[in-house]
């Protein structure tokens, strides 16, 4: 089941890139995507555990993570324009213990304009920030991670 979901989502990424829903290019992109998956089984382990999914939780997460991108691309913006620069790289702690969990949470805070995830180590990320807001290591860490984390605790 789930290689067919994979291999659904593949085709629908294929879509997306092609821009084109002729029967042509929907037979290429499900002969692309059964070949991927084919080619790729070995690396799709039993023990991962995802996570159940809910509609709803999904779309309050997205209208945490849109404003949070905006804001700090705002912040960016004025620090590239007035040269106030200060980079340091942060470890964060995270309270999460499901590695696809982490996974979300540090695409999450790449995604915001002015921090990176450079490197994870167990539940530990390491982010690079274009513009710390605290001296303290840890707050500056509460700060990145908390309105990510506080949504992907829930269940």
């Amino acid at each position: 089941m789930k290689l067919i979901v994979f291999t659904c989502v593949l085709l629908f990424f294929w879509v997306g890139l092609t821009q084109s829903l002729s029967i042509v290019d929907l037979l290429i992109g499900l002969l692309i995507s059964v070949l991927s998956i084919i080619l790729s089984r070995k690396y799709f382990s039993a023990d991962i555990v995802y996570p159940k999914f809910r509609f709803i939780k999904i779309i309050k997460y997205i209208l945490v993570l849109i404003p949070q991108i905006i804001i700090s691309g705002f912040k960016s913006l004025y620090i590239l324009i007035t040269f106030k620069t200060d980079v340091k790289i942060v470890k964060v702690p995270t309270n999460l213990s499901n590695d696809f969990k982490i996974f979300v949470l540090a695409v999450s805070i790449t995604l915001t304009p002015g921090t990176i995830t450079v490197h994870k180590q167990d539940n530990i990320l390491y982010v690079l920030r274009l513009f710390p807001q605290h001296v303290d290591e840890e707050k500056e860490a509460e700060s990145i991670k908390d309105p990510f984390e506080k949504m992907l605790l829930e269940d």
